[in-house]
C-alpha cells in the first residue's frame, strides 16, 4: 500500500546486490518492480522493468531468468487484453527454454503458449501440443499440483475425453 516507499526500498535492495555482485538477485528485484508496476496497472513502466530484468539476465547469462522475464511481459499484456503483445513476449520466452532440461519456468512457458493459442486464437491443436509439453515438464519435476492443472486443461481441451496422447 506504499507504493513509493517500496519502489525506494527496491531500488536500495538492487544496490546492495549489486554490491555484493549478486546480480542475479538484483535481477529479480527488476522483475518484483515489474510486478509492482503491474498492481497499479502502470503497464508501460511495468515493461521497463522486466525489459531491465531481461537485460540483466541476459548479461549475466541466465536465460531461464530472462525468459521468466518474458513469461512475466507476456502475463501483464494478457491481463490487460493486448494479446498481440502477450503472444510474442511468450514466443520469445519459449525459445530461450525450449531446449533446456526440464525446469519450471519452461512449464509455465509452455503452460501460457497452450492458453494463449486456446484463449485468443481459438486454435485447439496447438494449445494441446503447449498443454501436453507444458504437463510432461511437470512431471518430469514431479510438481503434482502443475501435472493435474495441465492435465485438467488438456481434458477440456479434447471435450472432456482424457485420451492420452503418448
Amino acid at each position: 500500500h506504499e507504493f513509493d516507499k517500496a519502489i525506494e526500498n527496491y531500488g536500495k535492495a538492487i544496490t546492495a546486490f549489486e554490491k555484493e555482485n549478486q546480480f542475479k538477485r538484483a535481477a529479480k528485484v527488476y522483475e518484483s518492480l515489474g510486478d509492482l508496476y503491474k498492481f497499479r496497472r502502470n503497464i508501460k513502466e511495468a515493461e521497463a522493468q522486466y525489459i531491465r530484468a531481461m537485460e540483466y539476465h541476459r548479461k549475466i547469462k541466465n536465460p531461464l531468468g530472462e525468459a521468466r522475464a518474458m513469461n512475466h511481459a507476456g502475463d501483464l499484456y494478457m491481463e490487460s487484453g493486448e494479446t498481440d503483445s502477450a503472444g510474442t513476449w511468450y514466443r520469445k520466452g519459449v525459445e530461450l527454454v525450449k531446449e533446456v532440461p526440464p525446469h519450471q519456468t519452461q512449464a509455465f512457458l509452455f503452460e501460457n503458449m497452450g492458453k494463449f493459442y486456446w484463449k485468443t486464437e481459438g486454435n485447439i491443436s496447438s494449445a494441446i501440443i503447449w498443454y501436453t509439453r507444458s504437463r510432461d515438464t511437470f512431471a518430469a519435476l514431479e510438481n503434482q499440483i502443475g501435472y493435474d492443472h495441465t492435465s485438467a486443461a488438456l481434458s477440456k481441451l479434447r471435450g472432456g475425453k482424457n485420451e492420452n496422447p503418448h
